[in-house]
Parts: C-alpha cells; structure tokens; sequence
C-alpha cells in the first residue's frame, strides 16, 4: 500500500536528535522500531512494503544529525584545547629567582639550560601526543550512512514483540511556559517536543534555505531560544537540558 514516507522525517530526526540517543549504536531497524510504536499508522505490513524508501529517508537525516554533531563537537575540543594550551603556557613560565653571584650563577646557567633542552624535547614530545590524543578524539568511530542502513533486517515488523529498551523515550516533561504556547501542551515527551517543532519549522519555512541546519526563529521561537537564528543541533542540545 502506498504510504507518504517523507512525512516521516520530522519523527525520525526527533528519534535521531533525543538527548540519550547513541548515534554511534543507533541503527534502522532501531528506528523503524520506535516509529512504530510511536504512529499507530505504521504497521508492520506499511513498514514492510516501504522499507527501502524510509530506510533511504533515515540515511539522509543519519547524515544531517551526524554532520551537525560532529560539527559541535569539533567546535568544543578546540575551545578545550584553547584553555589547556593556556594553562600550559601559565604552568611553564619561569619563576624569578634572585641574583645570584660567582660560580653560583654560572652553575645556575649551565643548569637552566640542560633544563631548557631537557624540557624542550619533552614539551615537543607532549605536544605530539597531544596532537595524536586530539586527533584520536576527534576521529572517534560513529556509524556512518552506509552502517545505520546495513542492520540486520531480522522480522521484527511480524516476530515476537521484544522487550523495549530503557531510553525513555516517552516519558513526558513539564514544559516551559513559551514552548508550552507554542506547541498548546503543558507536557510531551522529548521526541514529540523535537517532532513537533520541526512541524512548525518546515510549515512556516524557517529552514536558511542557503544552511539547512540554520533555523531563522520567528516570534514564538525566539520566545524559547532567546536568539534570532539557531543551529539544529544546538536546538536539539537546549532542549534536551
């Protein structure tokens, strides 16, 4: 039967974006999981019929998530790396000592500069490592497009119901008082939160159409975020907090 998969991003973004979502563990057949639980429409015969397609549509909003995460993530170990080259430069500037005279102060040269070259070496040596460590970090493993589609199709679309996992997807919160105008709701779980948000941004073209990840805040929105523009990922951050 034919079925409008497309409308199924903004539910799969707020499955990909929910603040204890594992983008490096997540998988399809995980999310094909919880949009059934979550859209009555879904069956599993709907989810059967359009596998392909909704697995290609959670492919591409895989990428985008991913892509706007790393993106924050690089963004905070330079700042990290910012401060720790700084603190660095406070750890290792010398002390001043007073004068001193004679064979003392010749000692206390050829001292400083064994040091000096003993200390070189090392601070070329753990700055390479550094460099190593922050490139390790940076290139830590999440699954690519390739391996959130390629999961084992298995049948859990017809074989026996398995017990769901704690993510607590469902719990509801208390809203704030602005989002809870905006969306006409006191409480909703975070993926309803993020879903229905994404609703009110791809119905009143909020999208940088130059930036898909840039989201230009009308009134209501600027009410919550306090900005005038906001990165998506950013978005998702603020209201998983």
């Amino acid at each position: 039967m034919s079925y409008d998969v497309p409308s199924l991003e903004p539910e799969i973004r707020a499955i990909l974006s929910a603040p204890d979502v594992d983008l490096r563990t997540i998988s399809a057949k995980r999310v094909r999981k919880q949009l059934m639980e979550e859209n009555s429409a879904l069956t599993p015969d709907v989810v059967k019929e359009n596998k392909e397609e909704i697995d290609t549509l959670i492919s591409q909003v895989f990428e985008e998530v991913s892509r706007a995460q790393q993106d924050s993530e690089d963004e905070d170990d330079t700042q990290t790396n910012k401060r720790k080259n700084h603190e660095d430069a406070g750890e290792e500037a010398p002390v001043k000592k007073k004068k001193k005279s004679g064979q003392e102060e010749s000692d206390a040269k050829l001292a400083r500069k064994l040091s000096n070259e003993i200390n070189g070496r090392a601070t070329r040596g753990a700055g390479k490592s550094r460099s190593n460590g922050t490139a390790k970090k940076g290139g830590r493993a999440k699954k690519s497009v390739t391996t959130v589609d390629s999961d084992d199709d298995g049948d859990e679309e017809g074989g026996k119901k398995k017990r769901r996992g704690g993510g607590g997807f469902g719990k509801e919160y208390n809203l704030s008082e602005p989002l809870s105008t905006l969306l006409q709701v006191e409480k909703m779980s975070r993926p309803q939160v993020v879903k229905n948000l994404w609703e009110h941004i791809k119905g009143n073209g909020l999208q940088n159409p130059n930036n898909k990840r840039e989201i230009i805040c009308d009134a209501s929105m600027k009410a919550i975020f306090n900005v005038d523009k906001i990165d998506m990922f950013q978005m998702n951050k603020v209201l998983g907090q």
